[in-house]
This record gives C-alpha cells, structure tokens and sequence, in this order.
C-alpha cells in the first residue's frame, strides 16, 4: 500500500501518517473509565465486590471518545501511542525528526489525564528509523520497527540496550509495520506488505501471526504460525486495504482498520479505512466475522486502532489526512455493566 496511513506505510519511520516523525496531535482532554476498580500488578482491575470487571461482553460500538492533549506529553510531536493493559502507562514516540526515540508517562489511576513523560533509551548510533515502542507489562522487553523490520530491547533494570533485529521468520525483508503482542509475550501480530495488489493503493497488507511460549526468554524470537484470516473481509475477492492490527492482551480479540466493504475509486479514498473488531474463542480458533465500529467514523479522515487494554474498557485510535503527515490520537471508553 503506497497511500493511506500512510502512503507512510513505506517509508523508513515504518508507518504511522505519511511520515510518523512529523505527526502532530492536536489538543483535548483525556477522561478515562472508573468504576470504583482497583489495579493489581498483573494489569487486570477488581471491583469492591472483588469481581474483575470487564467491557469484552459489552457493546463493540458503544464508546465514548476524547482526544488526547498532546501538549501535556513531554517530547517533541509525540506520536505512535500505546496503553499499557491496565490502563495507566502511555508509551508513544517523539523527538525531532532525524533522531525519534520511545517515552513513556504513568497516571496514578484512570481518572488522571496522561502528562509529562521521560524519554525510555537514548540508543546513540544507531541506523535507520525508529518506530512503534511497545514495553511488555513486565518491562523485559521492548518492541520497535527498525526501518522496515522489527527489532527488540531488553531492560536490565537500569537502561534499555539497544535494539536487535528478530530475523525470520517475523523480519523478512519486505515492509512490517503496526505490530501487536499479547501482554506476556506468546503470541505477537504484524502486518506485512505483501499482500494482494489494490488497483487505487497498490500492494495490500496482510496480518501476520507468530507464537513462542509464553515462558521464552527475553529477546527469543518467534515461530511461524500463520496469516490471521478475517472472515469476510481477506477472503473477499476484492482486495481491501487491512492495517493496524491491535490485540488484545489475552489474544481474544483484535481490533484492526480495514477499507472493507468499500471499492476504492479516486473520489471515495478519504475516509477509506474504519475501525473494525472480531474475537476468537482460543487463541487457536477462528476469528469471527468482523464487526465496524462506526462510533469511530469521521468524515474526509482515515481511523486506525492503536492498543486496548486487558479488560476491554480502553481502546486508542488515531485519525489522519490520506496522504498528508499528522495524526490526532483518542481514547475511547466503555463501561462493564
């Protein structure tokens, strides 16, 4: 895919607006769910009652949506934001446009606004763009693109290494772009450009699955496991545009942004892709027959997820321009019942 979020796709920061260093976010509040819940270390939340509450049985459209305020974050244009799986940590990327490096911010409680932030590694001399940090809940490793690979640090209590790349079969040497992994590090979705050709948009992207065992050692690389078939939507004789794969942290369900049921033309491009979700009841099952979130949807602007959290209640999407770099970032709420 040579357009789109991003014609950007290609491009060496790996994917996230047309060129992911110059995104701006523009400004909001953030206001995040509370229902008298209590965060424990594994990431998960309990009521008063002592039930762990979740969002998953609730409505997959039924959202409330405000914009993060970019201008609270520390670092230049952030971008590429992620929420941990309780909730509480943001991880994004900022920085001038020739040296982009990963920071993070932590909130006491779902009811703060996100603000502030260090920068996570410095990483001096090293080749290429970075792009899309993602830290595992326990802080062992942290995922990033490497121009169009994906590479991994490993923390050693004080400072993040520098980045390696995975190899095959995760790095093959065509383009992987927006990644996801599910939070103790088994199971791990990448999106490859090698797909079908799209007549508006050229080479598609595809949803790559790989697994290693839950217990492997930090910095292990994956296994071969499989291209996540979307039901409907990849085996669709047309060849829609399917980006941003987003999973959940228990790999139960995913959130991705696809241009289906839309055949692209030249005047239909500027809102082409929109937030779709699907589940499985195992991690070795099918997915179910995706289901768009049209909460989502604004007119003239791509939508795109970014991460969710363990419990459902939180998801992060970002909207961009087809073709123009800059992307404004939500959250977006639920409520258990």
């Amino acid at each position: 895919m040579t357009t789109g979020e991003t014609t950007g796709e290609t491009t060496g920061e790996s994917t996230e607006g047309t060129t992911a260093s110059t995104e701006d976010m523009t400004t909001g509040g953030v206001v995040t769910m509370t229902d008298s819940t209590t965060t424990t270390g594994d990431g998960t939340t309990t009521s008063d009652s002592g039930e762990t509450p979740s969002c998953w049985g609730e409505s997959p459209v039924a959202w409330t949506v405000t914009e993060i305020d970019a201008s609270a974050l520390v670092g230049a244009n952030p971008a590429q934001v992620m929420v941990s799986s309780d909730g509480l940590t943001l991880t994004y990327l900022a920085g001038p446009e020739d040296n982009r490096r990963p920071y993070r911010t932590v909130r006491a409680s779902r009811d703060d606004p996100f603000e502030g932030g260090t920068i996570e590694a410095v990483w001096e001399g090293i080749e290429g763009a970075i792009g899309y940090p993602r830290t595992l809940p326990d802080r062992s490793e942290m995922f990033v693109t490497l121009g169009a690979d994906l590479g991994v640090s490993l923390y050693d209590g004080d400072v993040w290494a520098p980045p390696e790349l995975l190899g095959a079969p995760v790095s093959t040497g065509a383009v992987e772009g927006h990644y996801s992994l599910m939070a103790d590090g088994s199971r791990l979705l990448v999106q490859r450009q090698d797909g079908p050709v799209n007549e508006q948009l050229g080479d598609t992207w595809r949803f790559y699955e790989f697994k290693r065992a839950a217990d492997a050692a930090p910095g292990s690389n994956f296994s071969t496991y499989g291209i996540a078939d979307l039901p409907g939507i990849t085996d669709d004789d047309y060849a829609h545009a399917n980006l941003c794969p987003t999973l959940s942290p228990d790999g139960h369900h995913l959130f991705f942004g696809s241009s289906f049921p839309t055949v692209l033309g030249e005047n239909n491009l500027a809102d082409a892709l929109n937030v779709f979700y699907t589940s499985r009841d195992d991690l070795d099952a099918a997915w179910e027959t995706p289901v768009e979130i049209s909460t989502f949807h604004e007119s003239g602007l791509e939508t795109c997820p970014s991460a969710v959290t363990a419990d459902g209640c939180v998801l992060l999407f970002h909207r961009f321009e087809l073709g123009m770099s800059g992307s404004s970032h939500y959250v977006a709420t639920r409520e258990a019942e």
